[in-house]
């Protein structure tokens, strides 16, 4: 027999319960059977309470095959009975008042929640903008633009994943629950790049994940905060960061430098390696023959690799003998090995001048010999210029025919009067410049100058062709020409050239001096006729002796007899 002190325990109880029951409250019930339609949850009142089975069937609720008897669940007091007088509750509408609670919480107080993503929000033309995210069974919108830190290349490969949000906005009215993991993993970046700046020292060597890959470097993860290896950092050689590293590797790095206010950190690879050139005059000096890979191909010539991280630069001058080619890359190609010899090592300044064509025999010793001045040669022209023209002797070997050795007499003022490209020519070699690689051709040496038939003192027939005040310019023959000085036209003084001779007049000159070179003859006038002069009184003097009889010569002639 029950006691008074026990039925007041139970009448309270009993009271208590009846109290929870209210409406819109929320209990504990366990369930006791599962049929096709409904779930019965015993929840300590006088019948058990009834949840309609489709409840757990949503879409994110529990499998209605989850659910077994005996299993406790949180439901929704309706304050309603059906016909069999079981009292009506709800499931989902307790998940989802509870959800809301926390998720209200989590906003208030600015907590981590998890949330799991169900799918892409799209606009009408297709453009992913977002997520619908489940937190706690409300659902909720998370931004593309607040998923990762990083830009989201591909939205697809996050549908299905449960991750860690903080909800950034909330209507109360509306229900609408906006979310952000960008703001989560910023947080957490900040702290790591707090406690990883504390414990970071310059020189310090560190092991990181291979991030990302710029044509400028590398990018690594040291642990949630990235740090570059720029390009001149990676290797001592000429190398591509791809060439050197791939995304996802793990490798060791070098601390050179960091700024926790911009929060840069700069690293390096090639620092963990002594520098090649430390002991390069160790191994290499000027003159010696090496092997090297060509790296680079410029204009100005190409840079070749010795080693990693020793490169010497050889120019297109020390790339051929042949003056000819105006480009490196008609000679050498990247990729491409070759034997060079070190022209210069300079370690100061870590440069190193190398030579390609000074492995071969200079063909312009070659070609002094060959064609020793005065060495007639026949060629074509190959090109035209105002200053003469350039004839092909033979395969890369052309000589120049300047405007002034072409004809002794005429006067050429462009070579296109005299040659056509292609035309061949016979020259004489006049000069070999070795050190400037030229040689100078002549054509008019191929005969005599007609300056050298006219000599000092010499007697010359002229037709004068221009007058000034100065004297009188006379045509001796074609393109040859002299000058005769007002002075030596009479020994009178004469005022004006004209009072003594008019063009077209031919006259009987004297040779004052030659210069050939600049193609210039001095004449006189004067001299001729003074000259004449002498020669007749000298012709009469001899006469005259000749034709004297003296009285010794009587005699003389008498004891002949």
């Amino acid at each position: 027999m029950e006691s008074v002190v026990d039925l007041k325990k139970e009448y309270e109880e009993t009271l208590g319960r009846v109290k929870e029951l209210k409406e819109g409250s929320i209990i504990k019930g366990r369930i006791v059977h599962v049929d096709k339609e409904d779930v019965l949850v015993d929840i300590g009142y006088k019948s058990e309470g009834v949840i309609p089975l489709r409840e757990f069937y949503r879409k994110g609720r529990k499998n209605a095959r989850e659910i077994k008897p005996g299993e406790e669940i949180d439901v929704l007091v309706l304050n309603k009975e059906d016909e069999a007088g079981r009292m009506l509750l709800s499931y989902e509408k307790a998940v989802l008042i509870q959800g809301w609670k926390k998720v209200t919480q989590a906003f208030e107080n600015k907590e981590v929640i998890e949330g799991k993503i169900l799918g892409e929000k799209k606009t009408s033309g297709g453009n992913t903008v977002g997520f619908t995210v489940e937190i706690e069974g409300i659902k909720g919108f998370l931004p593309l633009s607040n998923v990762d830190i990083e830009r989201v290349k591909n939205p697809r490969e996050y549908i299905g994943k449960t991750v860690e949000l903080k909800i950034i906005e909330i209507d109360q009215n509306t229900h609408n629950v906006v979310c952000s993991r960008k703001v989560l993993l910023e947080e957490q970046r900040k702290k790591l790049r707090e406690s990883l700046f504390n414990s970071l020292e310059i020189g310090q060597v560190r092991e990181g994940t291979v991030k990302t890959i710029t044509s400028f470097g590398a990018f690594v993860d040291l642990g949630g905060v990235d740090g570059l290896v720029h390009l001149d950092d990676l290797s001592w050689g000429r190398k591509k960061p791809e060439d050197v590293l791939q995304v996802g590797q793990k490798i060791k790095v070098m601390v050179l430098d960091f700024n926790k206010e911009s929060g840069k950190i700069a690293l390096g690879i090639k620092q963990m390696k002594p520098d090649p050139w430390n002991k390069v005059d160790e191994k290499y000096r000027a003159g010696q023959k090496v092997k090297g890979r060509v790296v680079t191909v410029a204009p100005f010539g190409v840079f070749v690799e010795l080693e990693e991280g020793i490169e010497g630069l050889a120019r297109l001058e020390d790339l051929t003998w042949d003056r000819s080619v105006k480009s490196p890359s008609e000679i050498l190609k990247e990729g491409e090995e070759a034997e060079f010899m070190i022209l210069s090592l300079n370690k100061p300044e870590r440069k190193l001048a190398l030579g390609l064509k000074q492995t071969q025999p200079d063909p312009w010793f070659a070609t002094a010999q060959k064609y020793p001045p005065g060495t007639k040669v026949k060629g074509k022209v190959v090109k035209l210029t105002n200053f003469g023209a350039f004839v092909r002797i033979e395969d890369g070997l052309d000589g120049l025919i300047r405007l002034k050795d072409i004809s002794w007499t005429k006067k050429i003022k462009h070579p296109s009067e005299v040659f056509t490209k292609g035309k061949e020519i016979g020259a004489v070699v006049l000069k070999v410049d070795m050190e400037n690689k030229k040689i100078a051709l002549g054509m008019k040496q191929l005969e005599p100058s007609p300056w050298d038939k006219y000599k000092k003192g010499g007697y010359v027939r002229g037709k004068v062709i221009r007058i000034d005040d100065f004297g009188v310019f006379v045509e001796l023959e074609e393109g040859i020409e002299g000058f005769v000085h007002v002075s030596e036209l009479s020994k009178k003084y004469v005022e004006k050239p004209q009072d003594i001779v008019s063009v077209g007049q031919v006259l009987d000159l004297k040779i004052l001096k030659v210069n050939s070179k600049d193609k210039k003859m001095e004449l006189s006038l004067k001299g001729y006729i003074e000259d004449q002069e002498k020669a007749e009184v000298s012709s009469f003097i001899s006469s005259q002796e000749r034709d004297r009889t003296t009285l010794g010569d009587i005699i003389k002639e008498s004891r002949k007899k």
